[in-house]
């Protein structure tokens, strides 16, 4: 640019002539932002007023950065208040008769247990135990009425000898005969002294111990 006072050539960014000092008419104006420019308005700069006279505002704010980083909440474990049911299944060690004022089976040492290869064909039932009744098995063949074992008939009894009386089952017929016991064999009130025969519904008593005989 060329100073119009002494015409010295001026770089164009001077607003000063450096020869003489003289204010240069510079094409080159400044904005608001500091940009030197040329013309109606800063190129650099968006304009100051909209269409319809509404001036522009710039936020120039600076934007505040987003944390978008993943934030897991950790937690502690979940204790669950259940209470596990047991399924199991409890039985209880009274059994309740299905035979209601009836006998109980084979209680106080009476035998259990069918021998191998005999059949069942009477019983001994007393009630001087159980007041329901206690009852003895009674099989074919020879059935030894005693205090202990090896007797199949066990009557706990002091009354009762370790080897008592002895029941037959032979033909369909019952015979009964004391095996030389302290306290004696009685059938109907009458004491044993020989082999008897048994008949349904008798009355037999081992010492004190007093049973009915039933055939099947």
């Amino acid at each position: 640019m060329k100073c119009p006072e002494c015409g010295k050539e001026t770089p164009a960014n001077k607003s000063h002539c450096q020869e003489c000092g003289a204010k240069l008419k510079s094409e080159f104006k400044t904005c608001a932002n500091g940009h030197q420019y040329s013309g109606a308005r800063c190129p650099y700069c968006p304009a100051e007023e909209a269409p319809g006279g509404i001036k522009t505002v710039l936020d120039v704010t600076p934007a505040q950065a987003v944390d978008d980083k993943t934030v897991i909440e950790q937690k502690g474990p979940v204790v669950s208040s259940y209470t596990p049911v047991d399924d199991r299944t409890v039985i209880s060690g009274h059994v309740k008769s299905s035979n209601q004022g009836g006998p109980t089976l084979a209680p106080l040492g009476a035998e259990t247990v069918n021998p191998s290869g005999r059949k069942l064909v009477g019983f001994l039932v007393t009630y001087d135990f159980d007041a329901l009744g206690t009852v003895y098995n009674l099989y074919e063949g020879r059935n030894i009425v005693g205090r202990i074992p090896p007797a199949g008939v066990l009557i706990p009894s002091g009354t009762v000898s370790d080897k008592h009386a002895m029941i037959l089952y032979r033909d369909d017929k019952f015979f009964i005969s004391d095996e030389l016991s302290t306290n004696g064999t009685f059938v109907n009130g009458e004491s044993l002294e020989d082999k008897m025969k048994l008949t349904d519904r008798d009355e037999v008593r081992f010492g004190d111990i007093n049973t009915r005989f039933i055939v099947i």
